[in-house]
Parts: structure tokens; C-alpha cells; sequence
């Protein structure tokens, strides 16, 4: 899939990758009115399904959506996502369950039983006891959750797991227009997005601060022991190789690597 100007955007969103300076992006590129941000991905599943005029003037939706629901009602569109640093991501996720707990009892969210487990647990508990933790709950974020994500994993496909899953995943980067990585955000996949709907970048761009940075961190790497990190690392093995796939995914350069090869092998393919 090749980027083409003037493109349909929809963005899977993945957990603490990145993906509020994205939305921010889309927003003022395409205006907030064309940009439908899901805040609940089975209504709009739903609502498509019925043939509703769900996305009416939209150019752009996004959020945490799944590969399903773009499978089933957004063929024809330009996908695009972000991921992180598995190691990152994790540590992204713990803190940001610390944080909420400050607001827990006050939001609408307190309703889910699950949300709020997850947040005082880790008031509660080290990084390592939430790397560690079998709780289904927590293992959801802590058991290579970008994999899953982009797999297709879900309720309804439950039996593709392990390898099958790192293996699909990686497989399913092609079926992006554009694929990032937070360390290549500002340089390389904000330029794509930008191509794909058309619109031109912005040095103003490069100034702006990134939306939803913890003020806390400053730049500087959190604290983290040898255990979690072992923690890590053992139980996100296929996150941390579609991390890599992800890092030097290319859709562009890699057609054009797939049209050289077969001239090459004298397959008849024009260069």
C-alpha cells in the first residue's frame, strides 16, 4: 500500500505509543470536524454494520480501534499506526496507571472493575510485581499487547497466540501506508501522514512540544532494575521483534526493493 496524496486516514491508535500527538496532527491538518476520534470502537462497529452514515464528511478516524473493525469497514482506506519501544512502552504503561490513581472514584472510567484493579495495583505495586503479575487483567498491557493488536488478536480470535501471532503481525506491515516508531515520530512518519492526506509539512511542526509527555520524566530515562527489565524483555519477546520489523519498515522502499529483486531474477517485472 502506497502512500497517495489526498488519502483516507485511519489510525490504530496502540497504548502509550505515541498516538495523542498523531490525532493532534490530523486534527489541524484536516480539521477537527473531519476527524472522528472512537471512544467506543463496538458502537461504531455496530453502527457500520447497519449502514449507517457513521463517517459522513469524515477524511479521518481514530483511536483505539482494531484490526477487525479496519478489516471489515475500512478496506479502501490508508492505515497507519505507531509503535514503541516494548521496554519504553511498559514503563509508559505502569506510570500511567500510577498517575490515574490520583483521580480514581472522580472519573466516568471508575465504572470499568478492570480499570480501576489495574490502577491501584500498580499504586500499589513495583514495576516488577506488574511485569510479573498473571492476572488476565494486567496481562492484557504486559504480554506483547502491540502484537496482538496488530495480529488482529481479539475475544473472537482467541486461538492465535504465540508464534502465530508474532508471525501475523509482522506479516500484516505491509497492509499499512505508513508505519512509525516514537523514536522516528517528528522525522519520518508525521512527513508520511502528511503525504497521505495531501497537505504539506510545517516547520512550526518540528517546534511544537509532543501532546500527553509526562512532565515528570523530562527527558530523562526512569529508574528501572535489572529484574523488570529481565521481566520485560522474557514476556514481550514478540513485541520486541515486531518492534524491530517496525523500526526499518519502509512501504515505499520496500516495493521498491520487491520490483528490483524480480527484475533481477529476470521475472519480466518493469523497474
Amino acid at each position: 500500500m502506497l502512500p497517495v496524496p489526498g488519502r483516507r486516514i485511519v489510525f490504530l491508535h496502540l497504548f502509550k505509543c505515541g498516538g495523542t500527538t498523531v490525532i493532534e496532527r490530523l486534527r489541524s491538518r484536516l480539521g477537527a470536524s473531519t476527524v472522528l476520534h472512537v471512544k467506543d470502537v463496538h458502537a461504531l462497529d455496530a453502527a457500520l454494520g447497519r449502514g449507517e452514515a457513521a463517517l459522513s464528511g469524515r477524511r479521518a478516524v481514530v483511536g483505539h480501534l482494531s484490526l477487525p473493525l479496519l478489516e471489515d469497514h475500512f478496506a479502501d482506506w490508508a492505515w497507519v499506526t505507531v509503535l514503541r519501544d516494548p521496554v519504553d512502552r511498559m514503563l509508559s504503561q505502569y506510570h500511567h496507571f500510577r498517575r490515574e490513581a490520583v483521580t480514581l472514584g472522580t472519573s466516568a472510567e471508575d465504572a470499568d472493575g478492570d480499570h480501576s484493579f489495574r490502577v491501584r495495583f500498580c499504586a500499589e505495586n513495583d514495576l516488577l510485581a506488574f511485569a510479573t503479575s498473571e492476572d488476565p487483567r494486567l496481562t492484557v498491557y504486559t504480554r506483547n499487547y502491540m502484537t496482538r493488536k496488530l495480529a488482529g488478536v481479539t475475544r473472537r480470535r482467541r486461538a492465535q497466540l504465540g508464534e502465530k501471532a508474532r508471525h501475523a503481525a509482522i506479516a500484516n506491515l505491509p497492509r499499512f501506508a505508513a508505519v512509525g516508531t516514537t523514536d522516528t515520530l517528528d522525522d519520518a512518519f508525521m512527513p508520511a501522514v502528511d503525504a497521505l492526506v495531501g497537505r504539506r509539512a510545517r516547520l512550526v511542526d518540528r517546534l511544537r512540544p509532543r501532546a500527553n509527555v509526562s512532565t515528570a520524566r523530562q527527558g530523562r530515562r526512569p529508574p528501572l532494575d535489572q529484574a523488570a527489565l529481565d521481566a520485560i524483555l522474557e514476556h514481550n519477546a514478540s513485541d520486541v521483534a515486531l518492534y524491530a520489523a517496525a523500526r526499518w519498515f519502509d512501504p515505499a522502499g520496500l516495493s521498491a526493493s520487491i520490483r528490483s529483486d524480480a527484475a533481477d531474477a529476470g521475472a519480466g517485472e518493469p523497474s
